[in-house]
């Protein structure tokens, strides 16, 4: 730190080119102020003060805030009383206009200046003054010369006005007083004074051994402060968790994760908030991209750092458990080998939560990770061609088989039903590969386990879980009913309207937008399904309904905000309006097909747009037939050679 010498401020008042400016005060110890008297820096600025002894002083760029400088004043027969030895510590620029202070004089031989913190401060730096002069005796070669300390004592004594014998007097009785004193850094001065250095030395080590002991206390109440502080934010965050109020959590969980943000110093809790931050960015409300949980993924692996398998396996395996479920929402919003390398991620790491959560040692979480577990080779096996497929979705059941042999409806309600949800996907999913006989019971068994989950996840609790049940109840009822023959497959299309209405009632637009533009698209699957086994005017109402239920649909699904689901709805609706304008007759059957070659070739350009050969191969094929069947009813109803 360099040495400064200036005057002590008043007022800070705003700086000019970043400068700090000083304002004050320069009075004697009755409030009497100073006028017309110079005040100043060494080798610095200094100015006269005021009639009213003021003075304000702007300093160069070379002072910083928190520097350490001395004031020093010219008034023949006067000495600075206040600060201490002048000297004072800049302040931080933003209270330069706030901070206020006084110099204070008093008169040379002034009893005031017999105060003990300015001899113990005297004795401090004479101990360092000594030192300096021991070390360059050293340096020299010269042999040490015993200690004596009367150049230094006369010339404080002429300092401040007193004989050399007052200030030997002065000193050894503040001596006698600091030898008994309870603190022992004062003590250490003392007997450093009367040159008994090696009791000085024991002194000062166990005077620093107190702070050391102090520090510790203090940075072990702020350890504790802050991990109290982490405690609530993150109370908070679960609190909003409980009212799915998730962008409410992530914002506490944030500021908790800022409290604990050094590792080393919070290890346990730096990785705690990460999971439950990972948790709550997989469940944030309208959320259906990818990134959003690519965020999630990146928490959990950033919490295995701390949490390993061989430090804190239960915290490991839990954690492996949260980035699977993660990885999949992940992956089944990725296309293609995206998609299919987050979905196999997730499968590994339910398997490896699984070597610590055994059905011996802990059977609850066994359970719930073998549902998690079935639900994750379930996804993967929709995305994957061929046998590997099939065994897959085998997997995937016997997956939630094991988990059921845990998971009872009267012990374990909600997982239960939860499982039972899972093991219905597999089971749909492996019905839509199966030919038909077999198709049939599986198809009747997913019904089944969706119809079991619903007994606990009612409409009264209305949770997402219930909704995306019903949504897929609706889906495996539709497929049961494109297989069933006959007038028995009514009543499975009406019940897969009814199951997906339900969703509906849930998923509001303007709290799950992806949702219920999801469920706006299964609806129209099951009412353009249902319009082709349905003859006459209700068929042509059916298609109309499912028309319009994906023209919702894409009102949130986007090609620009969701493409892959853009894709797929788009399809549907281009398929949709060329089923309502075969069955459609006269002009309005042409208007209609004419809006199914839009649609397809929408499609066509999209897929060209992004290079994807094979869509573009079939989106042709099918726009050709849609073409064709136009261009025969335009010869057919008008006449006209298309």
């Amino acid at each position: 730190m360099k040495q400064l010498f200036i005057l002590l401020f008043l007022l800070l008042v705003p700086a000019l080119a970043s400068a700090i400016v000083l304002n004050g005060t320069l009075q004697d110890d009755s409030g009497h102020p100073f006028a017309n008297t110079k005040i100043g820096i060494m080798a610095g600025p200094s100015q006269d003060t005021d009639s009213k002894g003021q003075f304000s002083l702007s300093l160069t760029r070379d002072f910083v805030s928190g520097e350490r400088v001395i004031i020093r004043v010219s008034k023949p027969g006067w000495v600075i009383f206040r600060p201490i030895e002048g000297e004072w510590n800049l302040p931080n620029d933003r209270y330069q206009q706030v901070q206020t202070s006084t110099v204070i004089l008093v008169p040379k031989g002034s009893k005031k200046l017999w105060e003990n913190q300015r001899i113990e401060q005297f004795i401090a730096r004479l101990s360092d003054k000594l030192s300096q002069a021991r070390n360059e005796l050293v340096k020299a070669g010269q042999t040490p010369r015993p200690v004596d300390f009367s150049s230094y004592l006369n010339e404080w004594g002429e300092q401040y006005g007193f004989t050399p014998e007052e200030v030997r007097t002065q000193f050894d009785l503040w001596a006698r007083q600091a030898a008994v004193s309870k603190e022992l850094n004062t003590r250490a001065l003392a007997e450093f004074y009367r040159k008994n250095f090696a009791d000085a030395a024991h002194l000062f080590e166990e005077a620093a051994k107190q702070g050391e002991a102090r520090q510790k206390a203090l940075e072990e109440a702020e350890r504790q402060n802050k991990l109290e502080v982490y405690s609530n934010w993150k109370g908070a965050g679960n609190s909003y968790v409980a009212m799915y109020r998730f962008d409410e959590a992530l914002v506490a969980y944030q500021k908790a994760q800022a409290v604990v943000a050094n590792r080393n110093d919070f290890p346990m809790a730096w990785a705690e908030i990460r999971v439950l931050m990972g948790n709550t960015y997989s469940q944030i409300a309208g959320q259906a991209d990818a990134a959003h949980f690519a965020v999630a993924t990146m928490c959990y692996n950033e919490a295995l750092q701390v949490f390993t398998q061989e430090a804190l396996p239960l915290q490991w395996a839990t954690t492996q458990n949260n980035l699977g479920n993660a990885l999949i929402a992940q992956g089944v919003r990725l296309e293609g080998i995206a998609g299919q390398n987050c979905l196999r991620e997730a499968v590994a790491a339910f398997r490896k939560a699984l070597e610590v959560r055994t059905q011996d040692a802990l059977p609850r979480d066994w359970a719930m990770t073998q549902s998690h577990l079935g639900h994750a080779l379930t996804a993967l096996g929709e995305i994957t061609e061929g046998q590997e497929s099939i065994i897959l979705l085998r997997e995937a059941q016997d997956a939630c088989l094991k988990a059921l042999e845990v998971q009872t409806q009267y012990l374990m309600p909600w997982d239960w039903a939860m499982t039972q949800s899972n093991l219905g996907h597999a089971l749909t999913v492996l019905g839509e590969r199966a030919e038909r006989q077999e198709a049939l019971i599986l198809f009747r068994e997913a019904t089944e386990a969706y119809q079991k989950s619903l007994k606990i996840q009612t409409q009264d609790v209305m949770s997402p879980d219930w909704a995306i049940t019903q949504e897929n109840l609706g889906n495996v009822l539709k497929s049961l009913g494109e297989i069933t023959n006959g007038i028995e497959s009514y009543p499975l299309f009406q019940q897969a309207v009814d199951a997906h209405l339900k969703a509906l009632v849930f998923f509001k637009r303007e709290i799950w937008p992806a949702d219920w533009a999801a469920a706006q698209n299964n609806l129209g699957v099951v009412l353009n399904s249902q319009g082709k086994k349905t003859d006459g005017v209700e068929g042509l109402y059916l298609f109309e309904d499912a028309v319009a239920a994906y023209r919702k649909s894409l009102e949130i699904r986007t090609r620009e905000a969701y493409p892959y689901e853009w894709v797929k709805t788009q399809y549907n609706l281009a398929n949709a309006l060329g089923n309502q304008g075969e069955r459609t007759e006269g002009l309005e059957g042409i208007h209609l097909l004419k809006e199914a070659v839009d649609a397809y070739q929408v499609l066509v350009l999209y897929a060209r747009e992004c290079d994807l050969t094979q869509m573009e191969t079939e989106m042709q094929f099918i726009l050709s037939i849609t073409k064709s069947m136009l261009d025969l009813r335009l010869i057919m109803e008008t006449g006209e050679d298309p």
